[in-house]
């Protein structure tokens, strides 16, 4: 039995490639008996052993060992493979003592072909008991050697390393291990007889079940760019092998409390073993529940206004009042869970030029038989997932800049675990191959797109017709998102500002453009290049499947806009996304989507409607005046006739990303000078006048829309906005009172009436007892008796003290009744009562008293201190 039948020719090979000098013998023979020294010393340790494995080949793959001393460890690490893992056919049938029944699965060769067997099955339980009795093994005599397939999949990338290079690529030498059977537990195990398996024994069964994967997956690291179509072939079928797997595993691991996975990560910094399944998972569910809580707490007494918090309230509330919603991988494949970050350092990581295999042939018929399928090369949508899924994965963690929290007295998870190999690679190296797999990816874009026009097509014209749903759209769509979202991390890279990367993004610019057209595109100006780029994109605006693939689009778009500098392009963006929040979107189930994940991409296509709006108070008085009333008019379960994506569910929503840009917008206002040009502060006083009735509306619309999330929004944001209006309106006011009394008395006319609005808020919190409310109160009160005084102040000013004068204000709730507890009061006080107008008769009051005279009813801080019946307010 011989793995490398070429091995012997490799010293010829290897003195043909390589052009370094001589190796003095004395050199060579100290190097050997270091590395015999070395592998001597970690053998007692499996881990250790792995760890010096590993990085051997890596020294190894970069050409750091001389050509003889190569040689030795390939001659090496051959022979110490077939001898620990390798068994021919005639021991490997023959009967033992195994933990389980088992067969030899998974062979791709035929019988006449295939002579070595993996001896998988056999290892498994000694390779455990040698990690539980290290310091057993550790007394033993250092001669001794005990064998553990810890390190298998360690000592298989050593050697094909090895044979790579002293072949100049070639692995014909060992391509017997890439069809070769493994020795392994019956499948029938898991699928007849998996719940009357003892502990132990599923133990043993997931242990093989993980130990295989990993070795399927290395086995792919090495013929993943092999040119032989037999070879590629097989690595496919390889492929089709993981993805069965995994969805075994998922089976395998439901119900185990204390399973802790084989390692496959060896770095000198890992942590000790790591559990996966059980307590794990439910604490961390209580810990959840707990952490909300206390962020909720945090954020109602935090003055920061960023944007993070935000999102992370978003995400909160979507949560309220409704169930537990899948994630979106979870429906789309069962197998989805071996994608998660979370499972990332149980399995080997995938070299980057693996990911070659994404320029095979994208094929979607559901109607190939399994036969057909092993004949077949070619990329089917399951295969086209995973492969995409790694490719995000690499780039989210290279391209993307994550932001690092420093928490005292808690360990700090080691975020490159699983991207060892990725790790060595520079960031513009990553970035070089993306752009080399850039055809393919748009290969691969064209024929997903031309999946959903035949659907579509098949549907006359219907998005959401009878062919779009099942686990094959699913699927397709999350191949569609994945690759949208490689493009956006891509665009998206920073160092594309940099001028010595110029030449490279043009180049990633000009793959898309070329796409368009049959003539050269690098000879484009940047901007023509980035317009072309657009085009190409903006055509896969008909073949969304769903929200959150469009969501990538839109993002996408918007990337290139703001690279193009042009305003054309963004309002194209913008109508894009208009189009998305204008179609109802619907679930697999055929129902309209809903849940955390449904909001979260509601907030971006918001925030990017409104980014990319000519006028942005055009837009959202459209929302708040238009689809806003149609929600209200329509029945419980239906949506806005004209915002299909606005319903009840996602009102909170709408409502928040309102509020926010309505604040965000004011707050941009430059305020205005009294050596201004008098036309551009009239301007700026109808802005305000337009951003005060939005307001207005937004804050009525909490009387109909009363839950806690869209109360906390208006008592947020409500208090940003009249500090906006304090800072940047008030100045500009003083000076214009005189010239333009009448309008300016409008627009504090329509802002008393939003405050008085707080004012119920605040005191519907109270009664209410809603600490998250509650928590906001003082707040917003402190800053509406800022603005009594204030508008006092620029009365004070312009001679018209007069209007101002003092009232007590009734407490009331948010339908304006009086709350209860009002009632008892001395009668002087209600006496003081009586002589104030009511709510109702404000505005009569305010005409009677002249054009001067306006009425404001704030309460002070005093209120939070005191009894809840107390009420002191000003008026002017």
């Amino acid at each position: 039995m011989n793995l490398a039948n070429k091995h012997g020719s490799s010293a010829k090979d290897a003195a043909g490639l390589q052009t370094e000098s001589c190796l003095p013998e004395t050199s060579y023979q100290q190097s050997v008996s270091l590395l015999q020294l070395a592998k001597t010393s970690c053998g007692r340790s499996p881990d250790s052993l792995a760890l010096f494995l590993e990085e051997l080949a890596a020294i190894v793959r970069e050409g750091s060992v001389h050509s003889k001393v190569e040689e030795w460890i390939a001659d090496n690490v051959i022979n110490d493979f077939q001898d620990d893992f390798v068994v021919d056919m005639v021991a490997a049938e023959s009967e033992g003592m195994d933990p389980l029944p088992w067969n030899l699965a998974f062979g791709l060769d035929s019988e006449a072909e295939s002579s070595i067997v993996l001896n998988l099955l056999p290892l498994v339980v000694p390779s455990r008991q040698l990690t539980t009795s290290r310091l057993t093994v550790e007394r033993l005599n250092a001669t001794s050697r005990s064998v553990s397939v810890w390190w298998m999949a360690s000592n298989f990338r050593l050697l094909q390393i090895c044979e790579s290079r002293l072949h100049n690529g070639d692995l014909e030498g060992i391509d017997a291990l890439l069809g070769c059977p493994v020795k392994f537990p019956r499948v029938d195990v898991i699928n007849d007889k998996l719940e009357s398996l003892s502990s132990k024994e599923r133990h043993i069964l997931c242990d093989c079940l993980f130990l295989a994967i990993n070795w399927f997956r290395e086995v792919i690291n090495a013929f993943a760019n092999q040119r032989d179509k037999d070879m590629k072939a097989k690595v496919i079928q390889r492929l089709h092998l993981i993805l069965e797997l995994q969805q075994l595993l998922e089976r395998c691991l439901k119900g185990l409390t204390d399973y802790i996975p084989p390692p496959s990560v060896f770095e000198a910094s890992s942590a000790g073993p790591i559990s996966i399944v059980g307590p794990k998972k439910n604490a961390a569910r209580g810990k959840g529940k707990k952490m909300k809580a206390t962020k909720g707490k945090k954020k109602a007494n935090n003055d920061e206004d960023d944007d993070s918090s935000d999102n992370e309230e978003i995400r909160e509330e979507t949560q309220i009042g409704k169930e537990n919603e899948e994630p979106e991988d979870a429906q789309v494949d069962s197998a989805s869970i071996f994608c998660s970050k979370a499972l990332i350092p149980f399995f080997r990581e995938l070299d980057f030029d693996v990911l070659n295999l994404l320029k095979i042939e994208f094929y979607a018929s559901p109607d190939l038989s399994s036969e057909k399928k092993k004949k077949r090369i070619a990329l089917e949508p399951p295969l086209l997932l995973f492969l995409l899924n790694d490719l995000a994965l690499k780039l989210n963690h290279r391209l993307i800049s994550h932001e690092t929290r420093v928490v005292f007295f808690k360990s700090k998870a080691d975020k490159g675990v699983g991207f060892r190999l990725l790790n060595e690679l520079s960031t513009v190296t990553v970035v070089e191959k993306v752009v080399d797999l850039l055809p393919a990816l748009c290969q691969q874009i064209e024929a997903v797109g031309s999946f959903f026009q035949a659907i579509y097509t098949a549907d006359d014209g219907l998005i959401d017709g009878p062919h779009s749903g099942g686990a094959l759209f699913s699927v397709v769509a999350s191949c569609m998102g994945l690759l949208l979202q490689s493009l956006l991390s891509l665009f998206s890279w920073s160092g594309f500002l940099q001028t010595t990367n110029s030449c490279l993004h043009n180049r990633a610019l000009s793959v898309l453009a070329g796409r368009l057209s049959t003539g050269s595109s690098t000879q484009l100006p940047f901007a023509d290049l980035v317009r072309a780029a657009y085009s190409y994109l903006e055509n896969l605006k008909g073949c969304v499947p769903n929200l959150s693939v469009a969501v990538k689009l839109s993002k996408l778009l918007n990337c290139l806009s703001m690279k193009a500098g042009s305003k054309e392009l963004c309002v194209k963006t913008g109508e894009t996304v208009l189009l998305y929040l204008k179609r109802a979107w619907l679930g697999i189930d055929g129902k309209p989507e809903k849940g955390a994940l449904h909001n979260e991409n509601l907030q971006s296509l918001l925030r990017l409607y409104f980014q990319c709006s000519d006028e942005i108070l055009v837009a959202l008085e459209n929302l708040a005046s238009t689809a806003v009333p149609e929600l209200m008019r329509a029945d419980k379960n239906n949506a806005s006739v004209t915002f299909p994506t606005l319903t009840r569910n996602s009102y909170h929503v709408f409502y928040r990303m309102m509020l926010q840009e309505l604040v965000c917008h004011v707050k941009s206002i430059i305020p205005g000078k009294q050596s201004d040009p008098q036309q551009e502060n009239v301007d700026k006083l109808l802005t305000w006048n337009v951003s005060v009735r939005i307001f207005h509306i937004l804050v009525s619309l909490s009387k109909s829309f009363d839950a806690r999330p869209n109360l906390t929004a208006i008592l947020k944001f409500g208090r940003q906005f009249v500090e906006a209006f304090l800072r940047c309106c008030m100045p500009m006011l003083d000076h214009m009172f005189r010239s333009h009394r009448e309008d300016i008395q409008s627009l504090l006319k329509n802002l008393q009436l939003s405050t008085r609005a707080l004012q119920h808020i605040c005191g519907h919190s109270k009664i209410m007892k809603d600490i998250q409310l509650t928590n906001q109160v003082p707040q917003v009160k402190k800053i509406l008796e800022v603005f009594v005084y204030r508008v006092k102040a620029m009365l004070t000013m312009n001679h018209c003290l007069e209007a101002f004068w003092l009232g007590n204000l009734k407490n009331r709730n948010l339908k304006g009744d009086e709350i209860m507890s009002q009632v008892s009061r001395t009668d002087a006080s209600s006496s003081s009562e009586d002589s104030l107008p009511e709510d109702e008769n404000d505005d009569e009051d305010s005409r009677s008293n002249g054009p001067t005279a306006k009425k404001t009813i704030v309460s002070s801080p005093g209120e939070d201190s005191g009894d809840e019946s107390e009420s002191y307010s000003e008026a002017f």
